[in-house]
């Protein structure tokens, strides 16, 4: 369930996150995401890994551990949620959605409206276009 004003909430966090520095375990795009549920939802989902971890490897041993020992960061998230993928164009604004890289890193972001996706990269906030989704989850 979305809180009331969620979509003015969503359109700040992607504005903030513009100028904000990119940190593994402190400001990445999981930590982001679940910042941005939280606004929208009410729900935190971050517990089970915030403050775990401070390197990408160390990211991925945390979510196959939420896995239950297999998978990655796909299969973490759906744990977590506790709800199924759905194919990217089932997916609302403001939902997660999954994004795997050119040399196959999975990075999570947001569906930011107008068929594109919020995505916290060590690059900065970058928008892409949702189709180029694997997957993503309602919330």
């Amino acid at each position: 369930m979305r809180t009331e004003g969620w979509e003015s909430r969503l359109t700040e966090m992607i504005e903030d996150a513009i100028g904000m520095p990119y940190e593994i375990g402190v400001h990445d795009c999981a930590l982001w995401v679940c910042q941005v549920v939280e606004e929208i939802t009410g729900v935190d989902h971050s517990a089970a890994f915030r403050g775990r971890y401070s390197t990408a490897r160390e990211s991925l041993c945390i979510a196959r551990q939420i896995a239950g020992g297999c998978g990655g960061l796909r299969e973490a998230v759906s744990v977590i949620l506790d709800v199924p993928e759905r194919p990217p164009q089932h997916i609302n604004t403001g939902d997660p959605l999954l994004w795997i890289d050119d040399e196959g890193v999975e990075h999570l972001g947001i569906s930011a409206g107008g068929h594109r996706m919020a995505l916290l990269t060590a690059s900065g906030l970058e928008f892409i276009p949702l189709y180029l989704a694997e997957c993503g989850w309602r919330t």
